[in-house]
């Protein structure tokens, strides 16, 4: 009996050997069709960046994704200092986020619109604004300073110039006027083209002049400098119809002279009034006395130039020394004759003198004489 349950117990396990086996054939021979099945469980999803597959059968749209770094704020400054009209200065830039030499400077007047900013920088007097940007790099964002300066003329020197010359009255000079610059500085007059250490000369009477002055050491140069009234008079007046070499034998004696700038005349110390013939021409009389006399005439200018001559004037009748009818002065040593075809006596005497005489008085003074 015991061996029967023996010979049972091995019977079973070859059983389950065999459909152990069998079982294994069957799936090798249905493997290809199980993988094909696995395969298309699942079907692959083409990733188009907007959308991933999700469980289900439907494909949901992804939310977009920011894919750009987040840059940090540049950095950089800029400064002009205030500068003089004629010097230069260099624009000051500064970072420390970039390149500096990839700047790029505009300027434009304080206060006008952004649309004029240049690249040029300003060299005229007034006031700027400069702005400097930085360009974003892979790491910055873009980067703007600003800043403003001023360009002012250079404070002219006390005192700005030398007159050079000789000085006549009320301002005026008797010479040629040269204008020197101070000591350190150029002179350009009327302009800003020449400037020069060397003096201006100025010859004749200027209303107004111009001068620039540039300080040597800097370039710097003021605004322009005027002078006013520069008043040059080199020539004495010309009295032309007078020679002091002569004797004038009239009862009046017009003088005639020319001057631009006429101050005054005087005869022997005294005012005359003068009248003006225009065109720097004047006149004047000077009325005999009873006896020859030296009248001493001085024309002077406003520059205080003047003209003196000194000339003999006597009455008209001296000229051949006839006397006549009345009172006349008579010199000491002088010949003097009587009108022909008359008779005369003077007064004090009792002699009667026949016409055409000649006589000569024994004193210097008035003598009468009559007709008989």
């Amino acid at each position: 009996m015991q061996e029967k349950s023996k010979v049972m117990k091995y019977r079973y396990k070859g059983l389950f050997a065999l459909l152990l086996g069998l079982m294994l054939i069957v799936c090798w021979i249905q493997m290809p069709e199980v993988a094909y099945a696995t395969e298309n469980a699942f079907p692959e999803n083409e990733y188009d960046g907007n959308s991933l597959y999700n469980s289900g059968s439907e494909i949901e749209p992804e939310e977009e994704i920011d894919t750009s770094i987040s840059k940090q704020a540049g950095h950089i400054s800029v400064s002009v200092d205030d500068y003089i009209y004629g010097t230069t200065v260099q624009p000051q830039v500064t970072s420390n986020t970039g390149d500096v030499s990839k700047a790029v400077l505009t300027f434009k007047v304080t206060g006008a619109s952004d649309s004029t900013y240049t690249s040029q920088m300003p060299t005229e007097v007034g006031s700027y604004t400069v702005q400097a940007v930085l360009p974003e790099d892979t790491y910055y964002a873009t980067a703007v300073a600003t800043d403003t300066f001023t360009i002012s003329y250079l404070t002219s020197p006390s005192p700005a110039y030398e007159l050079i010359g000789t000085p006549g009255e009320n301002g005026w000079y008797t010479s040629d006027i040269t204008i020197v610059p101070p000591q350190g500085y150029e002179m350009s007059v009327g302009n800003r083209d020449s400037f020069s250490t060397e003096g201006y000369v100025v010859s004749e009477e200027t209303n107004m002049l111009h001068i620039y002055l540039k300080k040597t050491s800097t370039g710097g140069m003021t605004d322009v400098i005027s002078i006013a009234n520069l008043r040059i008079d080199t020539q004495a007046p010309l009295v032309s119809n007078l020679d002091s070499q002569n004797e004038y034998y009239v009862d009046s004696l017009e003088v005639n002279f020319f001057e631009d700038n006429f101050d005054s005349v005087t005869v022997n110390e005294e005012s005359v009034e003068v009248e003006d013939y225009s065109d720097g021409q004047y006149g004047f009389a000077i009325e005999s006395g009873m006896k020859r006399m030296t009248f001493t005439i001085k024309v002077k200018d406003d520059a205080g130039n003047e003209t003196m001559v000194s000339v003999i004037i006597g009455p008209a009748w001296l000229e051949d020394g006839i006397v006549g009818e009345g009172e006349y002065y008579l010199e000491k040593g002088v010949e003097y004759s009587f009108p022909a075809n008359a008779q005369w006596q003077k007064d004090g005497d009792n002699t009667v003198y026949s016409g055409g005489v000649s006589f000569y008085s024994n004193e210097e003074g008035v003598v009468t004489f009559t007709q008989k």
